[in-house]
């Protein structure tokens, strides 16, 4: 009897791996095999490493011998416009080797006969993905206490008390010529002016607790009533960052997947989030990226 497989890869920073992890449990749930595959090191994109393991605690296996298929599913999507050959050539090696391809930055999937193997290599960032095991994606994303600061801890009883809201400004890497035409000009100046006076006449928040690579451009450029800046998560405790943006009772993103957890991991029924517009620039920015109930601005 043939046994199916499903490899989903991981790649990118926290809140990429987290979306990788909540869209493998939900296959998981439909009665499938799917492994979580660290594929970060052979992706270029390594970050703090394999976050999610550290944070969380969620297994992921390192099958090398996926490696070379994933590249090549890789350089498909990168190729997909200019090669279109090498894209058939890529699609019938996997064919040949009955091994398919789910990927939401292609319009194709790849299925197979008697198909042993079946790799999920994508973004699969909605919350679509794992609606139905909600519950159990919260669930597996509870932080560990042992892992978290005193002084995180002293913060967040200071959030969960009153009525908090974080704020996250994401620069960085977005401000650089590889991301700045694809991530940059969409959470601007106005948007979060916006977003502050939303916030403050829809909920009785009292104050603002600021996330950023930039606290110094933030402090210069916008007004924020009675805020806090956090500062001090810095390196491999950046993770803590959003451990604390979870703890608030409202919150204003960044497009950033980062801050898209912090939000929805909110435990509060009556939160207010608001987001930008759109994720990215791109013409394959993914509709259903925020979810319906937060409010764009």
């Amino acid at each position: 009897m043939l046994i199916m497989k499903t490899v989903v890869c991981v790649v990118g920073g926290l809140g990429n791996q987290m979306f990788h992890a909540a869209y493998a449990l939900a296959l998981r749930t439909k009665g499938g095999n799917a492994d979580l595959n660290d594929f970060l090191a052979a992706h270029g994109q390594s970050h703090y490493g394999s976050e999610l393991m550290d944070v969380f605690h969620v297994k992921i296996s390192k099958a090398r011998y996926l490696v070379p298929f994933i590249w090549g599913i890789r350089k498909c999507i990168v190729f997909k416009e200019i090669y279109p050959s090498f894209v058939r050539f890529i699609f019938g090696m996997l064919w040949f080797l009955r091994i398919g391809i789910v990927t939401d930055y292609l319009k194709d999937r790849l299925s197979c006969p008697n198909q042993w193997l079946t790799i999920c290599y994508g973004r699969f960032q909605s919350e679509s993905h794992f609606k139905p095991v909600e519950k159990e994606v919260r669930e597996m994303f509870r932080f560990d206490p042992s892992l978290i600061s005193a002084a995180n801890k002293k913060l967040a009883a200071e959030m969960e008390s009153g009525e908090s809201a974080f704020i996250h400004i994401r620069r960085g890497d977005y401000l650089s010529d590889k991301y700045k035409a694809i991530f940059g000009g969409i959470c601007t100046v106005e948007y979060y002016t916006l977003a502050i006076q939303y916030l403050s006449r829809e909920t009785s928040v009292n104050r603002f607790y600021v996330f950023s690579d930039d606290i110094a451009w933030v402090r210069e450029h916008l007004e924020i009533p009675n805020p806090l800046y956090v500062d001090w998560n810095t390196g491999v405790d950046s993770w803590q960052d959003l451990y604390l943006m979870t703890c608030c009772k409202h919150g204003i993103v960044a497009n950033s997947t980062f801050s898209w957890w912090g939000a929805w991991l909110i435990d509060n029924p009556s939160k207010v989030v608001v987001c930008p517009s759109k994720y990215t620039n791109t013409n394959d920015d993914a509709e259903d990226f925020y979810p319906l109930s937060w409010k764009r601005m």
